[in-house]
């Protein structure tokens, strides 16, 4: 990350879909983003300017299939380096088509890779709609040595689908 990006006045991690990118790419204040496509998406990747981002390509599924990939370790792993490098300084986009399962496990990933657990519960509840790729979490569960995504996933319960779909920030205070 740039010396700019250490000096903004908050950090957070925005959530989005791939539809509401253009709300949430306008400040100056994004520092870095991680976008998150796969096969089935059927979709460009954005750009981000000169901004820092890591291109993930795998689909929601658990499992590859003839028609979606999964995601694999590697994947995870460089999720993890790309978010200790970010380190909570300014805003960390996350996106996937939806917003709702690979971009929320992204988020929970990259709290726990800056040493923020205590975020996992918050972004796991942020919108209602919110389902954690499950896939993703037992991952980095794995790489980081822990059972904390999964179980903070699973400790969720489900809820209607009413909440409107938009980008949500989760503030990360210092």
């Amino acid at each position: 990350m740039s010396a700019s990006n250490r000096d903004l006045p908050y950090s957070g991690i925005v959530i989005s879909s791939y539809y509401h990118l253009d709300s949430v790419t306008k400040g100056p204040e994004l520092a870095a983003a991680v976008s998150i496509l796969g096969r089935t998406d059927r979709l460009a990747w954005p750009s981000f300017g000169g901004r820092p981002t890591l291109r993930l390509s795998f689909d929601d599924t658990y499992s590859n299939t003839d028609w979606a990939s999964a995601p694999i370790p590697e994947h995870i792993r460089q999720l993890i380096e790309f978010c200790r490098a970010w380190s909570g300084r300014g805003i960390l986009l996350v996106h996937c088509r939806a917003g709702s399962a690979r971009s929320v496990a992204a988020a929970m990933i990259a709290a726990h890779a800056i040493g923020r657990s205590d975020l996992l519960s918050a972004i796991a509840t942020a919108r209602a709609y919110f389902r954690p790729n499950r896939r993703m979490l037992e991952m980095a569960d794995e790489a980081l040595g822990g059972t904390k995504l999964l179980s903070t996933a699973n400790s969720v319960s489900a809820t209607d689908r009413t909440t409107p779909w938009k980008p949500v920030l989760i503030p990360i205070e210092n």
